[in-house]
C-alpha cells in the first residue's frame, strides 16, 4: 500500500468515544495519524499515532497566518470548513506521504487498508466513504498541488473562511436531502460553493470515488474483533460513524463513559456498546427492544395525565417563529394560549407539553414527541424530533 497520513483535531472536554477512536487507529499500523488536541492524553507508544498538544487558539493562529486575508474561527466546530485546505497548510507534516486525509474522532475504524487498496489509490485522486456526497468525517486526497489547491476554485471559499457560521464547506453545504435523493448538486440553488460543487465541476479531470464503505445510523449488529469491523456477521466495513448513535434519545452517555474495555473486542448495539460475548450481546439486544417500548409507553401515559389534569401548566415554553434543520423548516405559533406546529405541507397541529417529562412536548396528529433544548430564562429556542427508534432531528430558532 502507498503511504497515507490522516489528520484530525479535537478541542474541549474529553469525549466518551475517544478511546474507541484511538484504539482503532493504532491497530491500522500501515496508516499514520496526526491528532491536534488540547486534551491531556497519556503517552501512546505507537509509531503510527502522533499527538500534537496544542491549544485551540494556537491551532487557529497557524491557519490564520497561512492566508493573506483575515479568517474567523470562533469555535472548534468551525474548523471543519477549513479541512480541505489542510493539504497546503500542513504540508510540512504531510509532504512525504503520497496521500493525506482528515477524519472526525467520533468514529471507530476497521481495516482501512482492506478498502484503500493499491488499485484504488492508483485510480482515484479523492476518496470518500459515502455514495451521495463528500464524507467530511473521512476523506482521502492525493497529495499533489492540484488536488491540495482544489478548495481555492470555490467561488466562496474566502467568504466561508471569513464567516462565523459553519457552512459545511467540506461536504455539500446543507443540501443533504437533495443529493441523497439523487439530485445533482450543480442543479440546486445553493448558498455556498462547496467541495461537492468543486468536484462535480472537475469530474473530467479529478477522479473521485464515492463508495459505501461506512455506516452511520443506529443499526446495531456491529462487531469489532481484532481490528476488523463487521456488520450483521456478513459485511466488513471501513468505519462506523457514531453521529447518530451518540445523539440517539435512548443513548446513555454517562453509562458509556464508565466503560473500560475499549481496547478489547466489543459489540455496538443500537443504543449501547458491550463486550463481545454471547451473554452481553443477548442482554444488549433485549435492552434495545424493551427500552424504546417502555419509554414510549411512559411518554404516552404522561401525555394522558397532562391532558386530563395539568393541561394549563407548562405554557409559554417555546420561542415563537421558524425552526430550521438544514433546509427543512417548521414553524411554532401561539394562539389563544395554545401552541401549534406548522409543517411545510400546510398542516397545523396542536402541541401538548408533558408534565413529568417537563422538557418534552407532543405534536397532535403527527404522533411526534419532541425534546426541547437551548433554554434561556425558561424559554426554549430549540427542539429535537424523537423518532420511534430514538433517532433525533435537531431544529433551532436562529432569530
Amino acid at each position: 500500500m502507498k503511504n497515507i497520513i490522516i489528520t484530525t483535531f479535537y478541542f474541549g472536554q474529553k469525549p466518551w468515544y475517544l478511546k474507541y477512536f484511538i484504539n482503532s487507529c493504532i491497530k491500522n499500523e500501515d496508516i499514520d495519524f496526526i491528532f491536534f488536541t488540547d486534551l491531556d492524553i497519556e503517552k501512546i507508544n505507537y509509531e503510527n499515532f502522533k499527538i500534537i498538544k496544542i491549544s485551540f487558539q494556537e491551532f487557529c493562529q497557524i491557519i490564520s497566518k497561512f492566508f493573506e486575508f483575515e479568517v474567523i474561527i470562533d469555535n472548534p466546530t468551525k474548523l471543519c470548513d477549513f479541512r480541505p485546505s489542510f493539504g497546503e497548510i500542513f504540508q510540512n507534516l504531510l509532504g512525504k506521504y503520497n496521500f493525506w486525509g482528515y477524519c472526525d474522532i467520533d468514529i471507530v475504524f476497521g481495516r482501512i487498508g482492506q478498502f484503500l487498496t493499491l488499485e484504488i489509490l492508483n485510480e482515484y485522486d479523492v476518496i470518500f466513504c459515502k455514495h451521495e456526497y463528500p464524507s467530511g468525517f473521512f476523506t482521502i486526497f492525493k497529495n499533489n498541488n492540484i488536488v491540495n489547491g482544489l478548495y481555492r476554485s470555490s467561488n466562496d471559499y474566502i467568504k466561508i473562511f471569513q464567516s462565523n457560521d459553519l457552512k459545511l464547506f467540506d461536504e455539500c453545504g446543507v443540501h443533504y436531502d437533495a443529493v441523497c435523493n439523487g439530485v445533482n448538486i450543480l442543479d440546486i440553488e445553493y448558498d455556498i460553493d462547496s467541495m461537492h460543487h468543486i468536484l462535480e465541476r472537475n469530474k473530467e479531470k479529478i477522479n473521485v470515488l464515492y463508495e459505501f464503505f461506512s455506516l452511520e445510523s443506529s443499526t446495531g449488529k456491529l462487531k469489532y474483533k481484532n481490528g476488523v469491523l463487521i456488520y450483521n456477521d456478513q459485511f466488513e466495513i471501513l468505519l462506523y460513524h457514531f453521529t447518530t448513535f451518540k445523539n440517539n434519545y435512548f443513548f446513555n452517555e454517562d453509562k458509556e463513559s464508565k466503560i473500560q474495555f475499549s481496547n478489547e473486542n466489543f459489540y455496538i448495539g443500537k443504543f449501547e456498546i458491550c463486550k463481545l460475548n454471547y451473554f452481553s450481546i443477548f442482554i444488549n439486544k433485549i435492552n434495545s427492544s424493551i427500552k424504546p417500548y417502555l419509554t414510549r409507553k411512559f411518554l404516552l401515559l404522561d401525555l394522558l395525565i397532562s391532558k386530563l389534569f395539568f393541561f394549563k401548566r407548562n405554557r409559554e415554553k417555546l420561542k415563537i417563529g421558524d425552526y430550521v434543520y438544514m433546509k427543512r423548516k417548521l414553524t411554532i405559533q401561539f394562539e389563544k394560549n395554545v401552541y401549534y406546529m406548522l409543517y411545510p405541507n400546510g398542516s397545523k397541529n396542536r402541541i401538548f407539553f408533558l408534565t413529568f417529562f417537563s422538557n418534552i412536548f407532543y405534536v397532535k396528529n403527527e404522533n411526534q414527541f419532541c425534546l426541547m433544548s437551548d433554554s434561556v430564562n425558561n424559554i426554549y429556542s430549540g427542539f429535537n424530533q424523537i423518532f420511534e427508534n430514538g433517532t433525533i432531528m435537531k431544529y433551532k430558532n436562529y432569530l
